[in-house]
Order: C-alpha cells, then structure tokens, then sequence
C-alpha cells in the first residue's frame, strides 16, 4: 500500500505485511473504493515503519516518513489496483478553503492595487530592495491591464506567481529576501502595517480634541466665557468654539445666517487642526466638506434630508444627524444627561469620520492580502493533486486562472517521453463572451484541444476559427479541436478541483 502525503513530504512506499486471518461483515462492506476519504490512527509509530489503525483493521506500513503514535491521518484512495494507494489530505487546509470560498465571489484588481502602492510607497531611496519592488509593481500595473494588442508572454505569466508573492513565505524560508521582498503581496503587508500607525498616531492627536467635545455640556453650564483645557490647539479651539456657538442657537428659521458663519468656523477649524498633523489625510477633509456642505441646507429645510443622506455613506450620515440634533434641539437640552450622550455620540462621529479614510485603507489591504492567501490556499491543495495553479487577475477578465498537470502513462516507462501527457486548463469568464473553458491535452506529441462555451451560440461562433487555429498550429500538432456549450462557471469548476467529492457529498468512513 502507498501513502502519498502532500507536496512538501516526500513519497511513503507503504507495506502491508500483516492482515486479519477473516473480515468481518462490516470490513467485507468497507472495501476501499477510488477517491473514498478514510481515517487512520498511527498505533505504533516510528521512523521507518509505523502500524496503522483502519477501524478494525492493522496494517504495518515501511515509510521515510516518520509517524507519531496517536497521530490521525485523512486519506484519499488514488489507486486500488495493483496496489492500494492512498493520499495524506491536509484538512486544516480544505477547513480554510471551504471558510475562504466567498473570495470566489469578488475580484481583485491586482493592477489597480499595484498602482496604488506605487504612488503612495514611493520606493525609491526607501532601501536596497526598493528598485526591485517598483520594478515589480511597474511589471503588474502594465502587464495586467490588458491594454493594446500586445499579449502576455510566457515569461510574464512564469513570473506572475512569484510577482504576487504566492511564494513568499517559502522564498523567506529559503533566504530568497530580494525576491520576496519586491513581491506584491509583501508590498502590502508593509503597506498594512504603515496605516494602521498612522491611524493610531492620528487617533492619539484626535484626543484632546474629542475629549473637550465630549465636555461640552460642562461649558454650557458653566458662567461667562467657556474656560477650554490648556492643551488645546488653535484649530481645535475654533472647532469647540463653533460647535457651543451651534449649541446655543435658538432653533427657526432665523438662525440660517449663524448656522452658516459656524459652519464655516467648523470647518477652518478642522483644517487646521488637522493640518498640524504630521501627515494629513487629505481624504479625511473632503469627506468633512461634503458633510458641512450639506449641514446650512438641511438646517433650514429638513423635508430635504432623505435625498441629501442618500449622497452620504453612513458614518457621513451618523456624523450630520448629530450636528443637526445640535442645531434644532433648545439649548437647555444640551446640559445633563441628555446632553452628555448627544456630546458622546458626536465626539465618536467625529473619531469615525475623520479616521474614516486611514480605516478604509486598512480595510482594502487586508482584505487583498485575503486574497492572495486564498490564492495561495488554492496553490498548495493543487499541489497535493498533482497539479499547478495559477490566478490570471487581468484586465480584461472578471475571472480567470489556470491549471496545468503532467500524466504519466506509464512509470515503468517515464523515460520515454513520448509516454508522458501534459494537460492545461484555463477557465476565464470574459465581459462579452461570458464563460470559457479551454482544456488543452498534449499526448504522443500531439495536442488535443477543446473549448467548452456558456452556450451553443457562443460556441459556433468559436467554431468558425477553426481553420485559423489549425493553421497556426500545423495539422500534425493539432490533432483535434472540439466547441460544446456546455462550460461551468470558473468559481463552480474550481470549487470541484479543490474539494474532493467525498467531503462536498458524503463521509466515507472506515
């Protein structure tokens, strides 16, 4: 019996040298049976040779793969016959796959991504990897938007994992630090790393801002001038100015004119507060703008604010209802309680509104980096079929990958080459075309190709290139050439690569 383990193992040849004198019933039911998933438990372990448990079963396995006892493998059946064959699955990897899946449904824009990271990195000078990092980031941004006539080579699409970064943990394991740092995927973990700083940093200035609006009601009650706390910048005065200005106003129509000249003052003041940041965001202000612009109308006519709120997103929303709570309450509501909790929920609006842009930043590198984790997930369950796998992120594409495999007909024979078969599968879903798979099988030195479209339109029209294609080919290398309307969607195609039908249908058990 072979066990073949994943890729990073090396190949178990597994002995049997023992089996029960009589089956039971229930073993007799339990034949193994091709792609069957099973569960093994190591008795005895050891070095070279291991004792392993099936049910009720004992088998005696030769391995230069060592086995702890208690270890419990899941198996798949390769091959039953001559011998029985079975694969190590790794199903902490098919868990995350299978809680990774909804990846499927986006797309990411890996050359808008690399662009992005391009202009806000600024490499250069940033260290001895920084030429090499905007080499690569050039590369994508040009070879992925699928502009002009020229088309990807073999070369790019050899170097686009490594461009990605799909093996960047194994090139830092390896001591490939140039090529793992001027990947994408390293990019932007550095990228991550270098927003969420300045999000704290930018929080930490925020504060003593945030906390003299939070006191606010305190200065409404207090005699005579608001006394404000001494560590206060002049841009963050102004704003506590201009919000006890908003919070004294008698509501009604009259106070449109004050309503304006303190929104104005609000704003200065934000700007400047903002400004004597070391970095400010400039996203963080137009966002404010289009918040102050709409507080003046909606002061004076709230039949409009449905229309207004649907032009916001909504922590614009949340921030703009508490300023017009600030407006059309009476005065005296702003001190006590009530007061205290509307000061509280502004402050907190505020907090969001202006760390709105530095979160989103966050937010967009992380769930990239989620991406390309599932792109390597993907890689590594390929790899314990056999197989490789490679994301196509380009332009022109809403979906695209490949998967490429070498068959051998015959290992007693794997010297000839003539007995080896190598097959690639693409599978794109176009903007105009819809869905496409194209199977390509290259066997006793000829190739057999076959395009599978989202429908017998699609197909005949295909078709009609047939003759293109011999041509550009040779007939002695195109042996076949088949159109059906009959192509799955690529997420549905590869949700069947990754998972083994066992786990998606039933748990065979032994």
């Amino acid at each position: 019996m072979n066990i073949v383990p994943p890729v990073t193992m090396p190949n178990l040849v597994v002995q049997a040298v023992s089996q029960p004198a009589q089956l039971t019933r229930e073993e007799r039911q339990q034949d193994l049976l091709m792609h069957q998933m099973v569960r093994a438990t190591v008795e005895e372990g050891g070095q070279e040779k291991a004792l392993l448990q099936f049910g009720e079963r004992r088998l005696w396995v030769e391995s230069r793969v060592p086995l702890r006892a208690g270890e419990r493998l899941s198996l798949q059946v390769i091959e039953t016959h001559p011998t029985l064959k079975l694969r190590i699955l790794d199903t902490g990897l098919l868990e995350r796959l299978g809680r990774s899946l909804h990846m499927l449904g986006s797309r990411l824009d890996v050359s808008a991504l690399a662009a992005g990271l391009l202009r806000n990195t600024a490499p250069q000078g940033a260290g001895p990897g920084a030429e090499s990092l905007a080499l690569n980031l050039q590369s994508l941004v040009a070879g992925l938007k699928g502009e002009g006539d020229k088309a990807l080579s073999a070369a790019q699409l050899q170097a686009l994992s490594g461009q990605l970064g799909l093996a960047l943990e194994r090139q830092l394991l390896a001591g490939q630090t140039q090529q793992a740092s001027a990947s994408l995927k390293n990019a932007l973990l550095h990228a991550k790393v270098q927003l969420e700083g300045r999000e704290a940093a930018f929080s930490r200035h925020l504060q003593p801002l945030l906390g003299a609006v939070a006191q606010l009601p305190q200065f409404l009650g207090a005699p005579g001038d608001a006394v404000l706390p001494s560590g206060l910048g002049e841009g963050a005065r102004q704003v506590v100015d201009a919000l006890l200005g908003l919070a004294r106003l008698q509501p009604g129509p009259e106070s449109g004119a004050a309503v304006e000249r303190l929104a104005h003052l609000l704003g200065q003041g934000l700007e400047r507060h903002l400004s004597a940041f070391s970095a400010p965001d400039a996203e963080a202000l137009s966002r404010l703008r289009q918040v102050l612009a709409e507080l003046v109308p909606l002061s004076l006519a709230p039949a409009a604010e449905a229309a207004v709120v649907s032009r916001l997103d909504g922590v614009q929303r949340d921030l703009l209802a508490n300023l017009l709570r600030l407006i059309r309450r009476e005065p005296p509501r702003h001190q006590g309680a009530e007061g205290e909790g509307l000061m509280r929920r502004l402050a907190a609006g505020l907090e969001k509104e202006l760390l709105a842009g530095l979160r989103q930043g966050v937010e967009k590198s992380a769930e990239a980096l989620q991406h390309l984790e599932f792109w390597q997930m993907c890689r590594a369950r390929m790899a314990e079929i056999g197989a490789d796998f490679l994301p196509l992120p380009l332009g022109f594409l809403d979906q695209g990958y490949l998967l490429a495999r070498r068959h051998d007909a015959a290992r007693e024979q794997q010297d000839a080459a003539d007995q080896q078969a190598w097959s690639l599968s693409l599978y794109l879903e176009l903007e105009g075309l819809g869905r496409l798979q194209i199977d390509c099988l290259y066997q006793e030195k000829g190739l057999f190709v076959r395009f599978s479209c989202r429908d017998g339109q699609s197909a005949a029209f295909l078709a009609e290139g047939r003759e293109d294609l011999t041509q550009a080919l040779g007939a002695e290398l195109l042996r076949s050439a088949t159109f059906s309307g009959d192509a799955e969607t690529p997420e549905k195609a590869l949700i069947r690569s990754l998972i083994p039908t066992e786990i998606r249908i039933v748990n065979a058990r032994v």
